[in-house]
């Protein structure tokens, strides 16, 4: 009886022509975090592969083999990138949904570390929606929300258990939030460097306990406080 012997295909083997072998993770992650900088510097609608692929260091057609065309990149910054990013800043919220409070104080102190570990995170949040796409899928917008309405249902909450003033409107108290933490990452470099702001992750401890006792205490010393 003759002996059959199973033949197997080496992954090498299995690709399509012109399929790149080697360094592909690092090279697609170059085009994701390039990508991510130019989007935030042109906006969604005057993104280019070819731009990317030249900030990347990587030929225009590894560009288009990975993601095709410029939807398939802005759709691949949004589920690889800001996707996983906000749900970590959800989950520190959810996490401490019982109190209200401390999970408005995660936010603040997660959103540093994720901002100064990713330089493009916070302007993310500014990044203009042309007008008649704003239900468009896949826009990187659209993973951001998430964080904007569980932050707005932390500070509601907060409201009631006297954590968080009760005559302030929740999306006014929102957008205080979000401005207070993200200035410091979307502004220009001169006048960040006129401020003194440190933007690296050495410095978001400082930027966190300084932002938080702005909210807690205000800019009034509490000897003025006590006189008015």
């Amino acid at each position: 009886m003759p002996r059959y012997t199973r033949r197997t295909t080496s992954r090498k083997a299995s690709r399509r022509p012109g399929r790149p072998v080697e360094n592909e993770v690092s090279q697609r992650e170059k085009l994701l975090e390039a990508a991510c900088i130019q989007l935030v510097a042109v906006g969604a609608e005057s993104l280019t592969l070819r731009e990317v692929a030249r900030r990347a260091g990587v030929s225009p057609s590894l560009a288009n083999y990975y993601f095709v065309d410029r939807r398939g990149l802005i759709e691949a910054v949004r589920n690889e990138r800001l996707l996983p990013l906000s749900r970590a800043l959800c989950r520190s919220m959810q996490e401490r949904r019982n109190d209200p409070g401390s999970g408005i104080a995660a936010f603040i102190q997660n959103f540093h570390g994720v901002a100064a570990r990713n330089p493009w995170f916070a302007p993310m949040l500014f990044l203009h929606t042309p007008k008649g796409r704003e239900d468009e899928p896949g826009h990187p917008a659209d993973a951001l929300a998430p964080i904007v309405e569980l932050l707005g249902q932390l500070v509601a909450a907060a409201q009631q258990t006297g954590a968080v003033r009760r005559d302030l409107r929740v999306e006014n108290a929102v957008l205080s939030l979000l401005s207070l933490c993200a200035f410091a990452y979307v502004a220009r470099d001169a006048f960040a460097t006129q401020l003194g702001l440190d933007r690296s992750l050495g410095g978001a401890p400082a930027l966190t306990l300084h932002q938080m006792a702005i909210l807690r205490g205000g800019l009034q010393s509490p000897r003025q406080e006590s006189r008015s």
